[in-house]
């Protein structure tokens, strides 16, 4: 895709829209690009998929669950099923499937597959292949039903929705099991993996507050909710999230310009103190044993200790079992079988636990082809957002330029996390690689209508300046750190 090389120009006829009275409207766009609007069966599979994206990401069946609601059976599984049949026939799963991380994800599936026949375990790698892998791919498909950047506003809205109801649930349904927050049962019963979705969707409430048109309640209350789910991040004492949130302030504090900086630090500074200020000894004692050994007898210091010895062991287990199946691995799904043998065969006791590396796991159970594979649709995902960030200043609002900065931040959150879970086959990186193919392609959608759109004598100020700064006048850009770009001898 390239950018014209002239200034572009967009018609005068403003369409009614939402939003503040200085927000300049898209152009209409050509009939060639599928317009949601008028299509009704592609409008209907974006609206099933924003309910199952939320029952996802929220764990709202779970939470209802726990408080004493009535569940229906197998509701999940038969939204997960009507969206993925909306998405095929509409056409929206092959707008993601085809994509490079698409293919990049079929040939990690294939792989799978492949793994699964070699498994030491068959029974319990298509299990994993069945409940795990499957409704993750689902989701990645059905990312194909958002078309346009309207839609993409709404499924960051969403995400936010989602993270903001299981922060409120936790107040009234999560409990301290050894001083660390998590809920009674289900997938956020483990306080790792609690923390480890909040610290996922925290960004997304970054998207009204970095947008020009949102208004200044919307900003209040989407910085209350994401100050809400961060108590529950330091609440559920995770080691792994904590590290996550300080990569991901770290990457903020990068891609803000000079006087965003001096504001991010300032608002550190207060963070930090109310930090150390608020939060419990105990937790504190928890996250001191990233930096040093326990040298205390604080129950909760030193069970984090042993934790990190037990993590440390089964990382190295999971790099000798790989390097002994470097080909199709353990199986997916079965690592702790492996290591229970390879223990056995050494005479130690095995720990019947998972590997706790999300990336180990995967070389030990797929072997070295299948981390190959994983890490390349990653870096395709990483391609997208960083190809994202720089054209979307062609939004005059900031929305479009928000989201992507929110997409990058989940994403480098999660990937931080995912080194300390092993979570590779759900639903989370998936779902996220699939919202960096579409919010590229909703992009480059808006590009080609500035591209299209007719020249008037009297254009709209605001957006001929942006189609300016988007246009690409010489040379391919060069990308720094993060998406940042530089032009080609500049």
């Amino acid at each position: 895709m390239k950018f014209p090389t002239q200034s572009v120009v967009v018609p005068a006829q403003p369409a009614p829209q939402r939003g503040p009275a200085n927000s300049a409207p898209w152009p209409t766009p050509p009939a060639a690009v599928p317009n949601p609007d008028s299509d009704l069966l592609l409008k209907l599979a974006f609206g099933f998929f924003l309910v199952d994206l939320f029952i996802n990401t929220s764990r709202f069946l779970e939470i209802i669950g726990l408080a004493g609601a009535v569940r229906i059976p197998y509701l999940g599984v038969t939204l997960h099923v009507i969206t993925l049949i909306l998405a095929l026939i509409s056409g929206g799963a092959r707008r993601a499937i085809a994509s490079r991380t698409g293919l990049y994800l079929g040939l990690f599936t294939v792989w799978m597959m492949v793994c699964t026949l070699a498994s030491t375990w068959r029974g319990g790698s298509a299990n994993t292949v069945m409940r795990d892998w499957l409704p993750s791919l689902i989701i990645f498909a059905s990312c194909g039903t958002v078309v346009t950047l309207r839609q993409c506003r709404k499924v960051s809205t969403v995400l936010a929705a989602s993270t903001a109801l299981i922060a409120g649930a936790s107040y009234g349904l999560g409990t301290l099991k050894g001083d660390r927050l998590a809920f009674e049962g289900g997938t956020l019963a483990g306080a790792n993996e609690l923390a480890m979705l909040l610290v996922l969707g925290v960004p997304f409430f970054l998207v009204p507050v970095f947008s020009q048109s949102s208004s200044r309640v919307r900003k209040l209350i989407a910085l209350a909710l994401g100050a809400v789910a961060l108590v529950v991040v330091v609440k559920s004492a995770s080691r792994g999230s904590l590290l996550a949130l300080i990569v991901m302030l770290l990457v903020l504090f990068w891609t803000r310009p000079f006087a965003g900086k001096v504001k991010l630090g300032v608002v550190t500074i207060v963070l930090v103190v109310l930090f150390f200020a608020v939060t419990p000894r105990e937790i504190l004692s928890r996250y001191e044993t990233l930096f040093s050994n326990a040298e205390t007898d604080d129950e909760i210091a030193t069970s984090a200790q042993k934790s990190s010895e037990a993590r440390q062991y089964l990382l190295e287990q999971s790099l000798r079992l790989t390097m002994q199946h470097p080909i199709f691995g353990l199986g997916p799904g079965v690592f702790v079988v492996g290591e229970a043998n390879l223990a056995q065969a050494e005479g130690q006791q095995a720990t019947w636990h998972v590997s706790h590396n999300s990336y180990t796991q995967v070389s030990s159970e797929m072997g070295i082809p299948g981390l190959l594979l994983y890490l390349a649709a990653l870096w395709t995902t990483f391609r997208n957002v960083f190809w994202f960030r720089p054209r979307s200043r062609i939004d005059p609002t900031g929305r479009a330029s928000a989201i992507g900065l929110a997409l990058l931040l989940s994403l480098i959150g999660l990937c931080v996390g995912l080194t300390f879970s092993s979570n590779a086959y759900l639903s989370h990186l998936p779902m996220l690689m699939g919202l960096s193919v579409v919010f590229r392609r909703s992009l480059q959608l808006e590009i080609e209508r500035y591209s299209h759109a007719p020249a008037v004598t009297t254009p709209e100020p605001s957006m001929v300046v942006h189609a300016k700064q988007a246009a690409t006048n010489s040379g391919k850009p060069v990308y720094r750190f993060l998406g940042r770009p530089r032009r080609s001898g500049a």
